[in-house]
């Protein structure tokens, strides 16, 4: 999907691309949405504290998932 192409040019740019990736990342999520299944698959390791924040920001804000 668009996100993983927009990480992925992030990174060939060289330099600090792992700062690059994760900021296009967020911002191309919040244009075009995450792929439900890498939610999910997030979503095993990220600790549970950490999930409650993103439960109460979907709850409250939306999310931007896309079905895949």
């Amino acid at each position: 999907g668009m996100c993983i192409r927009v990480r992925r040019n992030a990174v060939s740019l060289g330099g600090d691309s792992d700062t690059i990736a994760c900021m296009a990342g967020a911002v191309a999520e919040a244009l075009f949405g995450i792929p439900r299944s890498m939610a999910n698959r997030l979503r095993k390791v990220i600790k549970p504290s950490f999930l409650s924040i993103i439960d109460e920001f979907e709850e409250r804000f939306g999310s931007n998932y896309i079905e895949d």
